[in-house]
């Protein structure tokens, strides 16, 4: 079944390379700090009671419990559909695996997508970090801003009409006080490089 997702996954996004020139273009942007008064603390508050069912497993993920075991944490909110996030995971995924025994984690969370999608995606990129399934499994406008995506993207100031990719990085705090930064939309290679080897030991 997993030989059977994975060729989905490249049939998909063989689809999306061929896509007309100019069609899609990447959607680089910097990584900002949340606030730390404004809406931090309720982002925080949100984030804290989060739990998702883990693609393809009986299991679930508590984001609060998933952070505390982590240097760096990513909480990784991505489409299966989006061509940025098929553009952007090739990078995170590397990233993973070359800063992961350093204390860097990455949760990726799909959303607006069914699971045998998501399942798709994580096979044909190979994903090895944990990989859980958001709320809304449909592309639909209507319960989009039902979603705590949504909610967590709004307040942080988010003003895309799918936000996806969206990058929230949270740290634990022992370099000082914990802290979050997002990005909302691709992270550029350089500047990821730059943000991890700051911080993380």
């Amino acid at each position: 079944m997993r030989i059977v997702h994975r060729l989905a996954g490249i049939l998909c996004l063989g689809f999306l390379a061929t896509a007309p020139l100019g069609a899609q273009t990447h959607e680089w942007t910097n990584i900002q700090p949340v606030d730390s008064g404004g809406n931090g603390p309720q982002i925080r508050r949100i984030i804290r009671d989060l739990r998702y069912p883990v693609l393809g497993s009986s299991d679930s993920i508590r984001v609060d419990s998933f952070i505390q075991g982590s240097h760096l944490t990513l909480l990784w909110y991505f489409a299966a559909w989006c061509w940025n996030c098929n553009q952007e995971i090739p990078l995170l995924q590397k990233m993973f695996s070359q800063y992961h025994s350093k204390g860097f984690n990455i949760l990726g969370i799909g959303v607006y997508s069914p699971e045998k999608d998501l399942e798709a995606f994580r096979d044909a990129h190979d994903i090895t970090f944990p990989v859980v399934v958001g709320p809304s499994r449909l592309k639909d406008p209507e319960t989009r801003q039902q979603t705590y995506h949504y909610t967590l993207r709004k307040l942080a100031g988010d003003q895309r009409t799918w936000g996806t990719p969206l990058n929230l990085w949270i740290t634990n705090g022992e370099r000082g006080t914990p802290a979050m930064y997002i990005a909302a939309g691709e992270i550029h290679p350089e500047e990821l490089q730059h943000f991890l080897e700051a911080h993380l030991p």
